[in-house]
């Protein structure tokens, strides 16, 4: 079974891996971008 490869130069990847990368990068920014709301955030106290 011969899957497809996405060939840039000296970079050869299946295109399946290419979509797991690419998943892995949306999730990474959003939970960098999304601001965190959970139980105590929000008033800043931080006592």
């Amino acid at each position: 079974m011969n899957g497809s490869y996405v060939d840039w130069g000296v970079v050869h990847i299946s295109v399946a891996n290419l979509v797991v990368i690419a998943v892995m990068v949306v999730v990474f920014l959003l939970a960098v971008l999304v601001p965190f709301h959970g139980p105590g955030s929000g008033d800043g106290d931080a006592s």
